[in-house]
């Protein structure tokens, strides 16, 4: 048997490795991994207690790059505008900088301010369902999964041009997936993706800039007064990278692995078509039982000590979110697909201050499109295996072939004929 590494994007070509992890928990929750895919090793944190509880400690462990890849070197960031953009914003800020900036992220995703664009989300849904409603089979992940995001979170949310889309897509698939060939064909594809999206983002700031303020919260943000010392453009590039890769990708992973994982439980699929005001609470187990992220990394700012380890300034501490999600301590059979399930402290979206304000987009378009589509997913079955992402940083679907049932049952079907 090959020993399992962690970090090797291989080890998650057939989905995440949630067994593996289960080994870690029992076996080493808190240890040290040589790396194989960069410099140096790594501590892997697999409980969910240690995850939490790091998580509330940017001081200590801070967030100044997600994956195990380091980023450009402050040095080079003027040299590199476009790789400052991923090294240096919402996600990556020390503590004193994400105490200034993340209040304007938490009003721009207030809850008033999503609730106003539910019947837009809806309807972009239900065109998106009629597009496939009269085919006999197609790619779910493709043609239903990453286009609803893409056009809700990149157009409506972002103000991304309708003939923009598909090449903002593949931008943000080629960064967040660069370990895969089929997003990253060459080697400086995923420089020439961040330097255009770097540029796209500065036409799309000019473009808002110069409108009447929109719907979109961009244009809320590019109309909104920069602090003290900042430019508005500077201000725009602190958010854009976070909002246009961040929730795009966790909602796309999570609706194409939580309806795979609805057509393999058709009890819990009837269970919510019977009873539809269960879909919040299912929200979050689909989020769970997906797990969209495997991890985020933080970096010790000094020499510590954490359950009796010595971490040394500089070393990076992998939390595994993957594993956290499926951690017995924490979750009731957690191996358990429940569309019920309460409590459910997942953490797909972080924990503590770094917590994902991106996550509430993409738990209200998860929502929207159950509550709108339950009986259209019943009449589905898969129709072939699932083909995932090359890559140990997300867990993503990119291939899902289903097919429209001969015959649909219907919600209650089973308990009839059981009476």
């Amino acid at each position: 048997m090959t020993e399992f590494r962690f970090d090797d994007p291989d080890q998650y070509v057939h989905g995440t490795p949630f067994a593996e992890f289960a080994r870690l928990r029992r076996e080493a929750p808190f240890a040290w991994h040589e790396a194989s895919q960069t410099r140096g090793g790594f501590w892997l944190v697999t409980r969910h207690r240690d995850v939490v509880s790091i998580s509330r400690d940017p001081e200590r462990f801070a967030t100044s790059a997600p994956v195990l890849a380091d980023p450009v070197p402050r040095a080079l960031w003027a040299e590199f505008p476009s790789l400052a953009m991923i090294a240096d914003n919402l996600m990556t800020f020390a503590p004193e900088q994400h105490a200034r900036f993340r209040p304007l992220a938490t009003a721009l995703l207030a809850p008033a301010s999503l609730l106003a664009m539910e019947d837009r989300v809806r309807a972009v849904c239900a065109r998106i369902m009629r597009d496939v409603s009269g085919r006999p089979g197609f790619d779910f992940a493709s043609e239903v999964a990453l286009r609803v995001p893409v056009e809700i979170l990149f157009g409506m949310f972002l103000g991304v041009l309708d003939e923009d889309l598909d090449q903002v897509r593949d931008w943000v698939l080629t960064i967040n997936a660069m370990d895969d060939p089929v997003f990253r064909q060459t080697s400086e594809s995923v420089m020439r993706a961040a330097g255009a999206l770097f540029e796209y983002g500065l036409a799309l700031f000019r473009r808002l800039r110069a409108e009447p303020p929109g719907p979109s919260l961009l244009s809320t943000l590019v109309h909104g007064e920069a602090p003290q010392g900042m430019t508005p453009e500077q201000l725009f590039l602190v958010y854009w990278f976070p909002l246009i890769a961040g929730a795009f990708d966790t909602t796309a992973s999570t609706i194409a692995g939580g309806v795979r994982a609805l057509l393999q439980h058709p009890d819990q699929l009837r269970r919510l078509r019977e009873d539809p005001s269960l879909v919040p609470v299912a929200v979050d187990e689909l989020i769970r039982w997906v797990s969209p992220v495997v991890y985020f990394r933080r970096t010790a700012t000094e020499d510590t000590e954490y359950e009796g380890h010595r971490i040394r300034r500089g070393q990076k501490v992998v939390l595994c979110y993957a594993s956290a999600n499926r951690d017995e301590e924490v979750f009731a059979d957690p191996e358990v697909f429940d569309v019920g399930r309460k409590p459910n402290r997942h953490v797909s979206f972080g924990y503590g201050p770094h917590y994902c304000p991106g996550g509430r987009i993409g738990s209200l378009v998860i929502r929207l499109f159950l509550e709108a589509y339950l009986d259209r997913i019943a009449e589905l079955e898969l129709d072939g295996p699932a083909t995932y992402t090359r890559s140990a940083w997300i867990n993503r679907i990119w291939s899902m072939p289903v097919r429209h049932r001969a015959q649909v049952p219907a919600a209650g079907a089973a308990h009839a004929s059981a009476a």
